[in-house]
């Protein structure tokens, strides 16, 4: 009777173990896989900051002249400027037409350091002047006595008149025929490229033509285009200028400092 009652003890003893264990399984397989919460002690994922070239790049500053009434049509729609980062230099492709002609071979190589210039062909637009100019050129803040002026005595046009005495002014002979000379003007907040030619570019009646230079999507106004007549006695010619946004400028001198 004894061993009876101790077996009977025995068996309800593990049952209760055994349902004590099961109830601990259950519970267990409730918990979550990954019982570490996301949300704390994990080291958040932070987005990379912009790289240089993609702040440049966000500024959008590539030129292209937009359709205009000027009725000066190998001046419009084309790509007049843009940054090249990669070997640091602002490009500036002056178009031409079919106006002006030139070889590269007719072409003198520029006797300032970091410019040089090539002649680009497009059979339905003519002929561009491509004038490569180094960052630190356009950057650099000159100072110049005189006032930054065309070479027929006017002033630069769309350049505002308080700028015209912060400028450095860069007169090359362009071809070996003489006749044509590239004028480079640098100030704080602007820079122009004017091709001097000999060539007559337009009917005397039409003193200059104008076409805006928009970035890609047209959303800013960047620059001017002028198609410039003989007046005078000097020579005309084809002359852009641009705006250099300071914000733009500061991201730029970083770019020349890597």
């Amino acid at each position: 009777m004894y061993f009876k009652n101790l077996l009977k003890l025995s068996t309800i003893t593990s049952l209760i173990f055994l349902m004590s264990c099961n109830s601990t399984l259950n519970s267990a397989s409730q918990q979550p896989t990954n019982p570490i919460n996301p949300q704390k002690g994990s080291t958040p994922v932070v987005d990379p900051a912009p790289s240089l070239a993609d702040q440049i790049n966000k500024a959008q500053y590539n030129g292209f002249t937009v359709n205009s009434n000027s009725g000066v049509s190998w001046t419009e729609g084309n790509v007049v400027m843009n940054l090249d980062l990669i070997n640091k230099l602002l490009v500036v492709r002056i178009p031409l037409g079919f106006l002006i002609t030139m070889t590269p071979s007719d072409l003198l190589v520029p006797n300032v350091s970091g410019i040089t210039w090539t002649i680009e062909s497009d059979i339905t637009k003519g002929q561009f002047l491509v004038v490569s100019i180094a960052l630190p050129h356009v950057l650099q803040d000159y100072v110049h006595g005189a006032p930054a002026l065309l070479p027929n005595g006017d002033p630069l046009p769309s350049v505002p008149a308080g700028e015209t005495r912060q400028v450095a002014h860069f007169q090359l002979s362009l071809s070996k025929k003489g006749s044509e000379k590239v004028h480079l003007y640098f100030g704080k907040e602007y820079y122009a490229v004017f091709l001097e030619s000999g060539v007559k570019l337009l009917p005397k009646t039409i003193y200059m033509a104008s076409v805006q230079i928009r970035n890609k999507d047209k959303s800013k106004v960047i620059g001017y285009l002028h198609v410039i007549n003989k007046k005078n006695g000097y020579n005309g010619g084809v002359m852009m200028a641009f705006q250099m946004p300071p914000s733009l400028a500061v991201l730029l001198d970083n770019l020349i400092k890597e």
